[in-house]
């Protein structure tokens, strides 16, 4: 992926190149506790979101452009007072309001653009912002967990229609208990000390919900 521009001394490439990405590895054991929070897994497309400038791009794992396929997370990314780079699961709800990934499948595939406005205004996205990894030019991913929590709260001061920010909780099997009731994907744990690395980490812990949806992935 060529270079765009350049946050400090941090190629904007080498920060939302889909291998730079930090990922869950998967509890094996109880739920820790000391210095740890946890987060509801959101089922959707994992995405890095960026505005700098004027130049709002919204990114898959696998590195692939969504930009033009949710004009309404671009809109709602580009009302972002400052330049940053965000982290977070795109998802399109079902009736019940619960993240349907199948319903994200003919949103990333449509071309063409009559058919994406009609979708973004009857099967709107929402993009569930969790991290943080850049801000005014300063390269975040070397600072814990809280310090990026906080400056994720700092960016998205007020959220909009299309950006949500995660919620956190203490409790990890009082939050298990919640998705499992709900019928949700389960539940990540974070270590709050933790820097953002790329790959697979024992700091991020994810547990699936035993009411979890069978999802098709590709």
């Amino acid at each position: 992926m060529a270079s765009l521009s350049i946050l400090g001394s941090v190629s904007l490439a080498e920060v939302i190149d889909h291998r730079a990405l930090m990922l869950c590895g998967t509890l094996a054991g109880p739920f820790p506790r000391e210095g740890w929070t946890w987060e509801p897994k959101i089922d959707g497309y994992r995405l890095v979101a960026y505005r700098i400038g004027r130049e709002t791009r919204l990114l898959s794992r696998n590195g692939n452009d969504l930009s033009a396929n949710f004009p309404e997370i671009v809109a709602a990314v580009s009302r972002i007072r400052s330049d940053c780079i965000l982290d977070g699961e795109l998802t399109v709800s079902d009736a019940d309001g619960k993240p349907d990934w199948h319903a994200m499948r003919p949103r990333v595939a449509s071309k063409r653009p009559d058919a994406i406005q009609r979708a973004a205004a009857e099967r709107p996205a929402t993009l569930y912002l969790f991290d943080a990894l850049a801000w005014r030019k300063r390269d975040l991913r070397p600072a814990s967990l809280t310090a990026r929590r906080r400056a994720l709260e700092a960016i998205v001061d007020v959220e909009q229609p299309h950006l949500r920010i995660v919620g956190q909780w203490p409790d990890a099997v009082e939050l298990f208990r919640s998705v499992t009731t709900h019928g949700l994907e389960g539940i990540v744990g974070k270590r709050l000390t933790s820097p953002y690395v790329a790959g697979r980490s024992k700091d991020w812990l994810k547990a699936r919900a035993p009411t979890a949806r069978e999802q098709s992935r590709r």
